[in-house]
């Protein structure tokens, strides 16, 4: 034992710098590795955890106009433990005594808190207005950014009833506005549902406090209330049944729910959390690689030593444990210096949109990335390092000079009648030597190997990317122009819109729909209306447009998670209501709707016939179709496809 410890010693002071590299290449290269895969983890979860810490609501509902008995009516249902409410203001930039109608935004408050205490404003610049201040007041970045507004800046604001606003000559001949306020921007941020924003979403607001809103309470417009449930999303089909069952036949139904948000935030953010993981996995791949060359170059080193201390009398497992001390412990001190590592960088992470908005910035210590991934850089190295241990004893039978380990390849070569200079070229490539001419040969041609495989990964995924982003039917826009009225909310005129469409030698083809929201298989799914016969219609990736009141087309992920395919039936709507629809195809929907809704995105949604969605009113409303009679104003949206 005395001799062990005394050649052990001996091994670590005279390959110091050798072990010094094993824990240098190990911690650096390690730490990347877990750093990225950490990184990772945490990027993915960081929307979920602001969400959180924004006491964001499980469900919202449009009620339209604010009125403060259907605002209590949600709140004391029994599946409600509470209830927050933003209205909404005629509310503007003043220049001089006009308003100025350069700087158009919608106006947010709250008599409750919501924004304030529920589905909390956060700011990325500056801090939230006082409740308590009808001076201070907060704006978006698209805000910020369309008009150049800074934190400090002071603002004119007016606020309009929506009878001065709906009279005819408001815009050439406004009137004074009912209030007027000087307010100062103390906030630059985003609202919960803007973090991971797409164009449905992308619109200028301003948020004004508690105390401003009560000023304003005679002037309120809409509002939107957001309802946190008992038993979260299971409680939303029953709260979503009662409040339809209260409301007149035929009306609109808009809601939103924040797992859906959610959702599409992690669809958003999954490929920067992805490419992180990889590059994790990669990064971890190639120092185990990096590390086990290291390692094994450093024992075929000694190999020498060891037939002179075998020759003296030493028996393998003395030669084993004396060979293999010094390189473990570099392991575990270069796993333990990866941690370290990945520890102190965790301040660059996440990365992306959701920086932004992460709760809980600074350091990060993941223990479960950490821990499993430094407790597999030392399990997976030690026993690389005990392997080539045991290969490395020397035996009686072999003597130095011949100890070296042969190829197959090699002696192949040798008996097809190689050249003398081939043969030793593949003796060099292929056989790993010993001692001072020792060289990695496996783990080198296995790092090669992984190289070029994630060069060709690396190239494949651009180019797969590039062409992505270069064909907008994979990602549900099969037209060339979209056509939106009132943000989502109006109906455009159809016969003005066929004298404007129809028989133009660019128009190959349009076709209008209507937007909304209904429960199939009692999940909140974000609706179009289209016509059985409509010329253009969101890409499809299995099966057919539907032909018929009684069929269906369900986005890809929304049919991934409602686990049906074409063939199969969904029940949309709830009680006596529902409908019962057969799935006929699978399609790529485009990222559109009503703003601050429910509204269809990649792979989520469903496309019915237009009186299906609820608030459609057929006797009222045309269809938006070419040749239709059915009425002087249709659809919300129109979808255009240029000639080619």
């Amino acid at each position: 034992m005395e001799f062990l410890r005394y050649w052990w010693l001996i091994t670590v002071r005279r390959n110091g710098r050798e072990l010094l590299a094993i824990v240098v290449l190990l911690g650096v290269f390690g730490g990347v590795a877990l750093f990225a895969l950490a990184g990772a983890r945490r990027n993915q979860s960081s929307y979920p955890r602001f969400v959180r810490a924004s006491h964001a609501s499980t469900m919202a509902i449009d009620p339209g106009q604010y009125d403060p008995a259907v605002d209590r009516a949600l709140a004391s249902r029994p599946e409600v433990v509470e209830s927050a409410t933003y209205v909404a203001f005629q509310t503007g930039v003043m220049d001089g005594d006009l308003p100025d109608f350069g700087q158009d935004f919608e106006t947010l408050g709250t008599f409750d808190g919501r924004f304030f205490t529920m589905d909390r404003f956060a700011p990325t610049q500056g801090r939230l207005p006082n409740v308590d201040r009808a001076d201070e007041v907060a704006v978006n970045e698209v805000a910020a950014k369309r008009y150049g507004y800074h934190v400090g800046q002071h603002l004119d604001l007016g606020t309009y009833s929506a009878a001065q606003v709906n009279d005819e000559q408001f815009f050439e001949h406004p009137s004074p506005p009912m209030i007027r306020r000087e307010a100062t921007i103390v906030g630059i941020g985003l609202f919960i549902d803007e973090v991971v924003q797409d164009d449905t979403n992308r619109m200028p607001l301003l948020l004004v406090t508690p105390a401003f809103t009560k000023e304003a309470a005679p002037w309120v417009s809409y509002a939107w209330q957001g309802l946190r449930l008992r038993n979260g999303d299971a409680d939303v089909a029953a709260v979503k049944a009662w409040y339809v069952s209260q409301l007149p036949a035929n009306s609109a139904q808009f809601f939103r729910v924040t797992s859906v948000d959610t959702f599409h935030a992690l669809q958003a953010v999954r490929p920067v959390s992805l490419a992180l993981a990889l590059f994790g996995g990669i990064a971890f791949v190639a120092t185990l690689i990096l590390v086990s060359q290291a390692v094994n170059r450093r024992l075929r080193r000694g190999r020498a030593d060891q037939f002179a201390l075998f020759s003296m009398g030493a028996s393998p497992r003395t030669l084993a444990a004396a060979s293999f001390g010094g390189p473990v412990l570099a392991i575990v001190v270069g796993a333990l210096l990866a941690v370290a590592l990945a520890y102190l960088a965790s301040p660059l992470m996440p990365i992306g949109v959701v920086r932004r908005v992460e709760v809980a910035r600074g350091l990060d210590a993941d223990w479960t990335m950490l821990g499993l991934g430094a407790v597999a850089f030392i399990v997976a190295l030690t026993i690389v390092a005990a392997v080539t241990s045991v290969r490395m004893l020397p035996h009686r039978r072999e003597t130095q000079r011949g100890s070296a380990n042969r190829s197959r390849v090699v002696d192949a070569a040798s008996r097809a009648g190689f050249s003398p200079s081939a043969v030793t070229g593949l003796r060099r490539a292929f056989e790993p030597g010993d001692g001072t001419t020792a060289v990695p040969v496996r783990s080198v041609m296995l790092a090669s190997i992984i190289a070029i495989m994630t060069i060709v990964a690396a190239l494949t995924f651009g180019a797969s990317f590039r062409g992505l982003l270069r064909t907008p039917s994979l990602y549900g826009w099969k037209w060339d122009a979209t056509i939106v009225d009132s943000s989502g909310y109006g109906q455009l005129d159809v016969e003005a819109t066929r004298q404007l469409l129809a028989n133009r030698p660019e128009i190959q083809g349009w076709s209008g729909a209507y937007f909304g929201a209904d429960s199939i298989e009692h999940t909140n799914v974000a609706l179009l209306g289209m016509e059985p016969g409509s010329a253009v219609f969101p890409p499809l990736v299995e099966g057919r447009m539907i032909a018929s009141a009684d069929e269906v087309l369900l986005g890809s992920a929304t049919a991934s998670a409602l686990g049906k395919h074409v063939g199969d039936t969904v029940q949309m709507g709830t009680g006596a209501e529902a409908t019962t629809l057969r799935v006929v195809g699978i399609a790529t929907f485009p990222t559109i709707g009503i703003v601050h809704g429910a509204h269809t995105s990649l792979g989520v949604g469903a496309l019915v016939t237009p009186d299906l969605v609820p608030g459609f009113d057929r006797q009222k409303s045309g269809q938006g179709q070419p040749g239709s009679d059915a009425g002087t104003f249709g659809p919300p949206v129109l979808f255009v496809r240029f000639t080619p």
